[in-house]
C-alpha cells in the first residue's frame, strides 16, 4: 500500500521568502533537534515522538521544491507564487498503511503551523 498524507497551504509572502525559512530556519518548524544540510543528498536529523529520524534530501530546487527521504518515506513539498501568496504543496508518501501515514499526520499539521508562525 502507499498512503499518502496530502495537505495544501496557502503563506502570504513570496516562494523565496518561505523557501529560505524552510531550509535557513528549519530546525525552528520541523521541531526537536532537527538539522538539514540542504542539498541533494544532504542529511536530514529529527526527533519525532521521542524517535530518531535520519534522511536525505532527494531534490532541492530553491525556490520550488525540497523532497526528503525518511526511512521508506518521501516528502516532497511543492511552492507556487499565486496572487494571495504561495501555495505549499505537501505530498508525503510511501507509508506502509494508512494508520502509519495518520500516526505522522499530527506532526506535519505542528510543523506546518511553526511554519506559519515563522513567516507571519
Amino acid at each position: 500500500m502507499n498512503a499518502v498524507f496530502n495537505h495544501s497551504q496557502v503563506f502570504a509572502v513570496p516562494a523565496a521568502e518561505l523557501f529560505d525559512a524552510m531550509v535557513s530556519r528549519f530546525a525552528e518548524w520541523w521541531g526537536e533537534e532537527a538539522s538539514l544540510d540542504p542539498s541533494v543528498g544532504g542529511r536530514v536529523l529529527s526527533q519525532v515522538d521521542g524517535e530518531r529520524e535520519e534522511g536525505v534530501v532527494k531534490k532541492f530546487e530553491a525556490p520550488m521544491k525540497l523532497s526528503i527521504e525518511l526511512g521508506e518515506t518521501l516528502a516532497m513539498m511543492i511552492l507556487q507564487e499565486s496572487p494571495e501568496g504561495t501555495t505549499l504543496q505537501l505530498l508525503h508518501t510511501r507509508f506502509a498503511s494508512g494508520d502509519d501515514r495518520d500516526r505522522y499526520a499530527p506532526n506535519w499539521e505542528a510543523r506546518l503551523a511553526r511554519l506559519a508562525t515563522l513567516v507571519a
